[in-house]
C-alpha cells in the first residue's frame, strides 16, 4: 500500500512540476531594451489544447494497463 501511494505521489509531483516549470507572472517584462538592449520573449499563455493531449495520455495509459492484465 505504501509504494503504491509513493507511486502516485511521484506521478502527480512530475505531472504537475511542468506547470510551475513554465508558469508565468502577470507583469509586464517591458521591451528589454532599458537594460541592455536585448529584446524579451513575449508572454505566451498556456495552450487550451493542453486538455486533449491530456486526455489522449490516459486514454492511452488505460489501454495499454488493460492490455497488460489481459495479457496475464
Amino acid at each position: 500500500m505504501t509504494s503504491k501511494l509513493i507511486k502516485i505521489y511521484f506521478f502527480t509531483v512530475l505531472l504537475l512540476s511542468d506547470f510551475v516549470l513554465f508558469a508565468q507572472d502577470d507583469e509586464d517584462p517591458g521591451n528589454g531594451f532599458d537594460d541592455g538592449g536585448t529584446v524579451e520573449d513575449p508572454i505566451v499563455p498556456i495552450n487550451t489544447q493542453m486538455i486533449w493531449l491530456l486526455l489522449m495520455g490516459i486514454a492511452f495509459a488505460f489501454y495499454y494497463f488493460r492490455k497488460l492484465q489481459l495479457k496475464k
